[in-house]
């Protein structure tokens, strides 16, 4: 019971989350480039999403998902088809570019998505950027132009 209670508790702690994630997540692209040498990006990415979904799957159904589920209706699982759809596409692409450019280039391109968030904030949600928000785009605009140059 203590060896449990004990297990439970390293997985409260955000620190060690935190630093699973980073690892994790970090070295995304430099694995995806090692296997993209050998795969093309339509395979690796049906098996990705393979993967996950069966490591997902598993622990939501045993636990009772089914019916969650049911409850949700045709209309919702629609809608949650379509959220799917945009996220599939955005690590194909990502995929794709890691397979025509380098993990470091892929990577510094990629996480320039903050700034395209702003960007499209302002005509499609009608926010206004903070002066703060405009210097940001402007650093990373020149930063990253003079990673690339």
């Amino acid at each position: 019971m203590a060896d449990r209670q004990r297990g439970q508790g390293l997985l409260n702690n955000p620190y060690l989350l935190m630093g699973i994630q980073l690892v994790l997540w970090g070295s995304y692209a430099a694995v995806s480039k090692l296997v993209l040498g050998s795969m093309a990006v339509w395979p690796f990415q049906c098996y990705s999403f393979g993967i996950a979904f069966a490591a997902l799957a598993v622990p939501y159904f045993v636990k009772g998902g089914w019916a969650h589920l049911r409850k949700l209706g045709a209309k919702k699982l629609l809608c949650l088809c379509a959220i799917a759809v945009p996220s599939f596409l955005y690590y194909f692409f990502y995929a794709t570019a890691l397979s025509l450019t380098g993990a470091v280039e892929a990577s510094v391109l990629n996480y320039t998505f903050p700034v395209f968030v702003l960007l499209l904030a302002w005509p499609v949600c009608g926010e206004r950027p903070a002066p703060r928000g405009v210097l940001a785009v402007l650093l990373v605009v020149l930063l990253a132009g003079r990673a690339f140059c």
